[in-house]
């Protein structure tokens, strides 16, 4: 069986086939077939994979990529979400993704797998979904222990998700080096969180779900325009 480093690098492939990117075209040229250049995401995958969860620190702080703390407008609160954006080291315009965390909330090893989906080309985009949920309205680092994380994350409305994605999905899309293409990945909590966003946002270009809840309505699926690619561990447990 896959490691999960080895299935994130299958995602972050996949989601460059379902945007239509490999070339880097914005929204209008990806529309039309072209022989894809060598240089580009597609051709970006290479040996680093992404960190695990010890080496995630080392590996932020030595990343030669820029990477910036966002706060992002949540329409309706005065508490912003605060985001993890990584900028691919590229000149020309790139796909945006959006990286959901699991449920132990936006850690360095979600941080870390943004970084890497900017070393292969992307934009990559991590909103803290628990932003003002915590202590003081703070989010993940605010609830301490992990116990205090999943009890939280858990009280998080489905619609109230969608809100919160969707907000960070229309600041993603303001990112002047983003070429208009987004879609999402996401693991545990935030792979439910990543397909049943494919259900509620009709716009979406592309979801890659690492295990987590599917949808159980037939009406759901037939809601879905964006490609989505499911991976499930066939010995997974829970």
């Amino acid at each position: 069986m896959l490691d999960i480093r080895q299935q994130v690098l299958i995602g972050s492939l996949a989601i460059v086939c379902a945007l239509g990117l490999a070339c880097g075209a914005g929204p209008e040229e990806a529309e039309a077939p072209a022989v894809a250049p060598e240089a580009g995401p597609a051709a970006a995958p290479a040996a680093t994979l992404p960190p695990t969860e010890d080496t995630a620190p080392d590996a932020l702080t030595t990343s030669p990529r820029h990477g910036e703390w966002v706060d992002v407008t949540l329409p309706g609160s005065v508490v912003p979400i605060s985001t993890w954006v990584v900028y691919p080291e590229r000149s020309d315009s790139a796909p945006i993704v959006l990286v959901i965390h699991e449920i132990y909330g936006l850690t360095d090893w979600v941080r870390g797998v943004a970084d890497q989906f900017a070393a292969e080309g992307f934009i990559a985009v991590a909103p803290d979904l628990l932003s003002g949920m915590g202590p003081n309205g703070g989010g993940t680092a605010s609830l301490g222990d992990r116990d205090n994380v999943i009890a939280t994350i858990r009280t998080l409305e489905p619609d109230e998700r969608t809100r919160r994605l969707n907000a960070v999905r229309t600041y993603a899309l303001d990112i002047p080096s983003g070429n208009g293409r987004l879609g999402t990945v996401g693991f545990c909590w935030g792979g439910g969180a990543s397909f049943a966003y494919a259900v509620d946002q009709p716009e979406l270009h592309a979801a890659v779900a690492y295990y987590g809840t599917s949808p159980t309505e037939a009406a759901d699926y037939a809601r879905i325009n964006a490609p989505v690619l499911g991976l499930y561990g066939g010995t997974t447990s829970g």
